[in-house]
């Protein structure tokens, strides 16, 4: 029973053991006995180079180093070089988070990603090699890295996380490969120094604010220049290239963009006209705000997005610039109650239907009509009223006028003119219009003589009935 319980007892003290980390060679490690592998770990204040070998020994038996746990090297201020073998496969998050001494870094080619925080903050890091087995740098990973002054990222690279190199204000330069589509939210937030920047020309989003705080007289971004569907436009306080050129003066949204980010034109002053394509499904903050010069806006949108933004869950009330309400809005045919109904578009001082270069082709149609019968054409009935609508250059519409019971039309006149007798099957057509068109239907209670003398129930007292009064007292017909 006792060697059953001491040996009980030193398995576990075994395990205890392997579990808390050992120090060997002035590096402490967690073994995992299932696959005979190593962890580099916290357990001291590390300083000075430190070398992570690939094999090492322990108990007699050999473990494969094959990670860099989580907070391994944190706030270890002493370090100043590291490392590391081709062996490790994975570096755990903040593994160097706060490594201010440490100077230069190179991750070998068995690591994949670049996880949360694993640099951030370490403000001596001057130079970083990345291998082309790195396929994301993910969020805070280079954060505060105020060091670095360039930095290469590989072509295997596709996705940078939030904030991954926000507040390295050394940068002055910055390439991201065409093999980047996704940029997070804030990735280089605060990168005052940022000169230059070469975007992908294939992107299918980049994060709001992702560019904020960089420096908008100098950096010129070609982040239109996709051909990805569903791509969502977000930033701010730059310039943007679209096919090799500046955005200034009129410039139309591709058909790609399907959503406007955050703050997505934030501050582009040079504006002074944009279209906003049918395409774009969403609009969210701050995304026109600042533009204090554009004057005319475009929207192709029969129904403007809503003004609620998903990542608030509020109303939008920054879309614009109070400045810009002086503006012209146009808006397409038939659209001008949605966008004069929603909170975020009724403020322009002047909202007209139809397309700036097509506004000599659209024109109102008024149509009104007495008591006494009413008065239909494109889906609408006028009844004692009147009404107005805008219609393009060239339609044709066709009216129907229809009395109620005991009323009759007495005219029906179009810009001045009686039409009544051109009338078919109480319908008429105004054919190709080209110019402003009022139209008036009148009805008039039939009096009782009318009713009696209107034999033939043409709604007239005329000739043909005489006849037929006539024919019946003479021949009884």
């Amino acid at each position: 029973m006792k060697k059953t319980l001491c040996l009980l007892f030193m398995l576990l003290s075994n395990a205890y053991i392997f579990a808390q980390g050992v120090e060997i060679d002035s590096i402490f490690y967690t073994f995992s006995t299932s696959d005979h592998t190593a962890n580099v770990t916290s357990g001291k204040e590390y300083s000075g180079d430190i070398t992570i070998p690939e094999i090492v020994t322990y108990n007699s038996r050999t473990f494969k180093v094959t990670s860099i746990g989580k907070t391994a090297f944190a706030g270890c201020t002493g370090l100043t070089s590291i490392t590391i073998p081709n062996s490790v496969t994975s570096i755990g998050n903040e593994a160097f988070r706060g490594c201010t001494g440490l100077t230069s870094i190179t991750i070998p080619n068995s690591i994949r990603g670049i996880y949360d925080y694993v640099f951030s903050g370490c403000t001596g890091l001057t130079s970083v090699t990345l291998p082309n087995s790195v396929r994301t740098i993910w969020n805070h990973a280079f954060e505060g890295c105020i060091g670095l002054t360039s930095f290469t990222i590989p072509n295997s690279v596709k996705s940078i996380g939030q904030y991954a190199f926000s507040r390295c204000t050394g940068l002055t330069s910055i390439t991201i490969p065409n093999s980047v589509t996704e940029i997070g939210s804030d990735a280089f937030y605060g990168c005052t120094g940022l000169k230059s920047i070469t975007t992908p020309n294939f992107m299918t989003e980049m994060g709001g604010s992702a560019f904020w705080g960089t420096s908008p007289n100098d950096v010129y971004i070609n982040i239109l220049d996709f051909e990805k569907n569903n791509v969502s436009l977000n930033g701010n306080n730059y310039h943007y290239i679209y096919e090799g050129k500046e955005i200034k003066g009129a410039f139309t949204i591709p058909d790609s963009v399907t959503s406007i980010g955050k703050r997505a034109f934030y501050g582009c002053m040079e504006l002074t006209s944009i279209t906003i394509p049918n395409s774009v499904k969403s609009i969210e903050d701050y995304a026109f705000y600042k533009c204090n010069n554009i004057s005319t806006i475009v929207s192709l949108m029969p129904t403007p997005p809503s003004d609620y933004s998903r990542q608030t869950h509020t109303k939008i009330e920054h879309l614009f610039s109070s400045e810009m309400f002086y503006g012209t809005l146009y808006v397409p045919v038939g659209s001008l109650s949605a966008y004069r109904e929603n909170s975020c578009w009724n403020q322009f001082y002047d909202i007209i239907e139809g397309i700036p270069d097509d506004i000599d082709k659209i024109f109102t149609l008024s149509v009104g009509a007495s008591n006494g019968g009413n008065l239909s054409f494109l889906g609408k009935t006028v009844e004692g009223g009147t009404t107005s609508m805008t219609v393009e250059s060239g339609s044709n519409v066709t009216l129907s006028i229809i009395p109620n019971e005991g009323y009759r039309v007495v005219s029906l006149v179009i810009n001045g003119n009686d039409v009544t007798a051109d009338m078919v099957d109480d319908k008429y057509t105004i054919e190709d219009i080209n110019e402003d068109t009022s139209v008036v239907a009148t009805f008039r209670l039939k009096s009782l003589i009318e009713t009696k003398m209107d034999t033939n129930d043409d709604g007239e007292v005329n000739s043909a009935d005489v006849v037929r009064i006539y024919n019946y007292i003479i021949n009884g017909e």
